[in-house]
């Protein structure tokens, strides 16, 4: 259902409080679910996270090189693969302006749920802040995570005989420590509607993560039959990240 004054935010008259004294800052009004005891349900939630058009973010660009070089009966390849990752994502488990639910449980329903909402039973009702170490800070909290990933490789294809090719690669997975992009230990502003967003020392990784992996392989043939197997594996070789 529309709102009939064509306006998301609270009225004037509004009277619900909030559980957390940090959250009272937003103005949105709350989600709602009603369903039970209707031939209906619905669900609105007018702004997630406490602000209009704020949500989860993730967005990932992918560079591929390679190279290929034939000497005798070897063909080498040699490149490298690089990802870069962004995402941006709410701390909060729950959204700020908070949530009622209407679905005919409680022992003071009406047995219809849309009645309950017009008469204020409400059988739960969910809000959420940002609290590190269990005390709540902020509204939402907002995390803006970046890791950059590094994949250089080798590999020879060695054609023993027009029957039988070998293969032999090595490639290196280096992960760059996973990290905020915001200043540490920073109260910054990041809408017009002053959600803020917190980090911690803590949520940030310190170290990156190297891994090797070797491949081998082989292929056979003989008309008009083909075969090809092989096999692989990774070993760590630096493994410290706290995330």
């Amino acid at each position: 259902p529309g709102s009939p004054s064509g306006s998301i935010t609270k009225p004037s008259s509004w009277t619900g409080g909030s559980i957390f004294a940090v959250n009272q800052k937003y103005t949105v009004l709350p989600g709602i679910t009603v369903c039970g005891g209707t031939p209906f349900c619905f669900s609105e939630d007018p702004a997630p996270w406490g602000v209009p058009g704020l949500g989860n973010f993730s967005a990932s660009f992918h560079v591929n090189d390679t190279l290929v070089y034939t000497v005798s009966k070897h063909t080498l390849k040699m490149g490298i693969s690089f990802v870069d990752h962004h995402a941006h994502g709410a701390l909060a488990s729950a959204n700020p302006e908070g949530k009622y639910s209407f679905q005919a449980h409680s022992p003071t329903s009406t047995g219809n749920a849309l009645a309950d909402m017009y008469t204020g039973v409400i059988d739960s009702y969910q809000e959420g802040a940002y609290g590190p170490n269990g005390a709540p800070i902020n509204g939402v909290g907002w995390n803006r995570s970046h890791r950059q990933d590094y994949e250089p490789f080798i590999q020879d294809d060695w054609k023993v005989d027009r029957k039988l090719t070998l293969n032999l690669g090595l490639r290196y997975y280096y992960y760059t420590p996973q990290s905020d992009v915001s200043i540490p230990l920073c109260l910054c502003p990041i809408t017009p509607n002053r959600v803020q967003r917190v980090n911690e020392v803590d949520d940030v990784s310190a170290d990156g993560q190297g891994q090797a992996g070797i491949r081998r392989g082989c292929g056979w043939r003989r008309s008009p039959t083909r075969g090809k197997g092989g096999a692989g594996g990774r070993c760590p070789t630096r493994r410290r990240s706290r995330w």
